[in-house]
């Protein structure tokens, strides 16, 4: 059986001044996952490309693949972190209503 370690999070990354000690909180989620042994990881609201590229360069070599999710008109604050190959990426938007 394999094993594989998933880790998700929202960061709460919004910026211009919104989210209370963005910079700082983005830096421990770097510096923890750093030290994490997970496979795969999710982050949500990350919103501001300075952040995934912060998180980024801080954990490249245990997680070489990554991929930001930068749709839409304020992109979708979502990326993915893996040791593994990436080999397909998708985002489906749903609607402001919440129907599919």
């Amino acid at each position: 059986m394999v094993e594989v370690k998933v880790f998700t999070l929202n960061i709460w990354g919004i910026g211009y001044g919104i989210s209370t000690e963005r910079n700082v909180r983005v830096k421990a989620i770097a510096d923890y996952l750093h030290q994490s042994d997970y496979d795969i990881v999710l982050l949500q609201e990350v919103w501001m490309p300075t952040d995934f590229h912060i998180i980024q360069k801080r954990i490249q070599e245990k997680f070489p693949q990554s991929y930001f999710f930068d749709n839409g008109i304020v992109g979708s604050g979502t990326c993915v972190f893996s040791r593994h190959t990436i080999l397909d990426t998708t985002f489906h938007e749903f609607s402001l209503n919440g129907y599919p």
